[in-house]
């Protein structure tokens, strides 16, 4: 029988609905799951950041153009070996170790530039972006041409985590469980080959060879009592008729 004309978007979106106990308790194993994941397995990554406002020589004369390469070069030397390798040794890191974990912010806009660096540990974290802003200050007038450099904002502590982010966590498991539950209930339905109108079996010229009663709970509870005590319902209709 061919499933796609069986079945229709309307008639299946109809027992979807009524199989909402399965989505439910997927939402839920979602939500469950993601929470064992979020509160106990994700690491905790803490950040710390620093301020650091760069003069430019001839700022004047700098123009757009200019101001867009200054900005990328100041993006490409907090990465290199020149300001990173000194202190990845003291931390017992490599170059690229350290360099990961290293975001320079810059705006074309202005002459500031904010240096975020993100670590397990926040107070690992603040050192090395107090050491890597300090290094860098250092290094940015021996490469640009540049009048002063002066760090704004050193860098703190920061004990609240930015990640995992919890609530979104949960929110991603609980949309990941229940779209799963309804894809299976989905696919359920559609491999469904049950046959349950006569109506059916005469239109496809098939020959009926039997049919299952739908069971009354007062006529299960009495085929339960039967098989529990058989005879009793017998020596019952013999009082009856005696």
């Amino acid at each position: 029988m061919n499933h796609s004309a069986k079945y229709s978007v309307k008639k299946i979106w109809r027992r979807t609905k009524q199989k909402w106990l399965p989505i439910y308790l997927g939402v839920l194993l979602g939500v469950l799951g993601m929470s064992v994941y979020s509160f106990l397995l994700a690491p905790e990554v803490y950040q710390s950041h620093t301020q650091i406002a760069i003069k430019r020589g001839n700022a004047d004369q700098t123009g757009q153009d200019g101001g867009l390469d200054l900005i990328k070069t100041y993006g490409d030397l907090v990465h290199t070996p020149l300001v990173l390798d000194e202190i990845a040794k003291t931390y017992q890191l490599s170059g690229e170790e350290l360099s990961k974990k290293i975001q320079l912010e810059t705006d074309e806009q202005s002459t500031v530039v904010q240096l975020h660096v993100s670590d397990s540990n926040p107070q690992r974290a603040a050192d090395l972006a107090q050491k890597v802003s300090d290094r860098f200050i250092a290094e940015v007038p021996k490469v640009i041409p540049v009048d002063q450099v002066t760090l704004l904002t050193p860098a703190k502590v920061n004990k609240r985590p930015v990640s995992p982010i919890h609530w979104i966590n949960l929110l991603l498991g609980a949309c990941v469980g229940g779209l799963v539950a309804l894809i299976i209930q989905i696919v359920r339905i559609v491999k469904d080959d049950s046959i349950r109108h006569q109506e059916v079996v005469k239109w496809m010229g098939w020959s009926l060879m039997g049919v299952i009663p739908q069971m009354s709970s007062e006529s299960i509870n009495i085929s339960r009592f039967n098989r529990q005590f058989p005879g009793k319902e017998d020596n019952r209709s013999l009082k009856k008729r005696v």
